[in-house]
């Protein structure tokens, strides 16, 4: 059974990197004991120190990127995971952890590219292929979204929100018939879905079956929170 002695206090940390102030693992272990005590700033601040005493090791660099992440510095997130990716190439995590970022900044046509490398060497990772995905949509680019979105499916045949994304890029490339099967689908899986709903009026009204199209969009206003 763990005990006390088995999680050092935060003054056990701090007198550890006074003792030995080159030993990059040393802050980093405080950085995170900071990071769970609610202070992410602090901690980014003290993990970015211990990179700068490791600077050529990738994974330091990485989990620098998640305490940064954390503290809502996407861009600083960005420029370690870039150096991670550089400095290990072949660590592919690095780079399914940069297009994240990139997403979250915005980047949708950057964090493609690092999806898209992802999936060609860890081609069996459904969350990947939703983020490939995702961020080609976000970019524009529909039609390449649709295998993307089609691979996910195989791997969560039962996930109603990728369903209903499928959906979308069909209609967004006027591919309105199977856009009506996969919001079908997904609110077989999640009846509670109103915009699906409604989407899914908009496709069959563009197929024109226009009762069908009332009758989802009566059930897109039933369903409709307040």
């Amino acid at each position: 059974m763990p005990t006390d002695d088995d999680n050092p206090s935060l003054a056990d940390l701090e007198a550890a990197v006074q003792r030995c102030p080159a030993d990059a693992p040393a802050w980093e272990d405080l950085a995170f004991a900071y990071r769970s005590a609610g202070m992410k700033e602090l901690a980014a601040e003290i993990h970015e120190h211990a990179v700068r005493l490791s600077p050529r090791n990738a994974y330091a660099h990485h989990r620098c990127a998640n305490v940064l992440s954390s503290a809502g510095r996407t861009r600083a997130a960005i420029a370690h995971l870039q150096e991670a990716v550089r400095l290990d190439p072949n660590g592919w995590c690095h780079t399914y952890r940069l297009g994240v970022a990139l997403a979250e900044a915005g980047e949708d046509a950057a964090a493609a590219d690092c999806f898209r490398r992802y999936v060609e060497v860890v081609p069996r990772i459904g969350p990947a292929w939703m983020r490939l995905a995702q961020a080609l949509h976000a970019d524009g680019r529909f039609g390449e979204a649709i295998p993307a979105f089609e691979k996910a499916v195989g791997y969560c045949p039962e996930n109603a929100g990728v369903w209903a994304a499928l959906g979308v890029a069909y209609a967004r490339t006027d591919q309105h018939l199977p856009a009506v099967q996969a919001y079908r689908l997904s609110l077989r899986f999640d009846a509670r879905q109103p915009e699906v709903a409604f989407n899914l009026g908009v496709s069959l009204r563009a197929l024109g079956r226009f009762e069908e199209a009332v009758a989802a969009y009566e059930e897109a206003a039933r369903i409709k929170p307040d």
